[in-house]
């Protein structure tokens, strides 16, 4: 299983650069779900987002698909569908 380092370089692994980047990742204490889009029959799905489910950073990694998109597991095969970056 996946154990819980004070190194974001581990903690973080199998995510991009640009993603961790992007997320201010190295510094959060918090993780946030990339936010889904909502739509319904009928209803484009870019009509809005719903709200990013937030979880503490330890959920990273930790073999555990707490994010419908997965994007909580960029380093484990907990997710179906996850990408893991070399």
């Amino acid at each position: 299983g996946w154990v819980e380092s004070s190194d974001p370089a581990n903690r973080l692994r199998g995510a991009s650069p640009s993603f961790i980047a992007s997320r201010n990742l190295e510094s959060a204490t918090i993780f946030e779900c990339v936010p889904r889009r909502i739509g319904g029959a009928g209803r484009p799905a870019d009509l809005g987002r719903a709200p990013a489910e937030q979880f503490p950073i330890s959920i990273v990694n930790d073999d555990f698909c707490d994010c419908e998109d997965g994007s909580d597991e960029p380093g484990t095969a907990a997710c179906a569908g996850g990408e893991f970056f070399c």
